[in-house]
């Protein structure tokens, strides 16, 4: 994935979320816990997502969080 900034949006997720463990499982479950507050099913609503990740941490760029989005709309059941 290589949008304009040309930052990979997975080490710039790792590096947000350096303190875990697991940086990528934390970014996974904080993007989840910000569609369950929303009440979005991720499936169907990953632009509201996208904006909502964002308001809940506006540093966060507009690629890195559709990247985030977009993972936690494919690993939904």
């Amino acid at each position: 994935m290589s949008w304009i900034n040309g930052k990979n949006p997975k080490v710039e997720l790792i590096n947000l979320f350096l303190d875990s463990d697991q940086p990528m499982d934390a970014a996974l479950a904080w993007a989840r816990n910000v569609a369950q507050r929303a009440g979005l099913d991720v499936k169907k609503n990953q632009v509201r997502l996208l904006r909502e990740i964002r308001q809940a941490d506006p540093s966060m760029d507009l690629k890195v969080a559709t990247y985030l989005a977009r993972e936690v709309a494919q690993g939904s059941k």
